[in-house]
């Protein structure tokens, strides 16, 4: 007997289609809101590191600064990269849906 072609292996590796966009010129507005963005994300992920690494070593202060850092510097850097999202989507040219994550 012959095998029935299987399809279900193909289906389960298919994958959406992307449309392709235009990149984003460097010097542009969306450009330099979206480096601002990007670095903004490092300095968050880095304030994040420390706050787990304090909270992880238990001291007696450690904890109320992990506490400092996550929630007065960790939050605004969110805030704030929330904010250049809003922006790069309402300029034109921009992808309308914000910056990558």
């Amino acid at each position: 007997m012959a095998a029935a072609k299987n399809n279900r292996a193909r289906k389960a590796r298919s994958v959406p289609h992307r449309t392709k966009h235009r990149p984003i010129s460097p010097d542009s507005p969306a450009g330099i809101l979206s480096a601002v963005r990007r670095r903004l994300k490092f300095v968050m992920a880095a304030a994040f590191t420390v706050c787990a690494a304090l909270e992880f070593q238990n001291a007696e202060l450690d904890t109320d600064i992990a506490m400092i850092v996550g929630r007065c510097i960790g939050d605004e850097i969110d805030l704030q990269i929330e904010a250049i999202d809003r922006v790069i989507a309402r300029l034109p040219g921009s992808r309308g849906r914000g910056a990558p994550r």
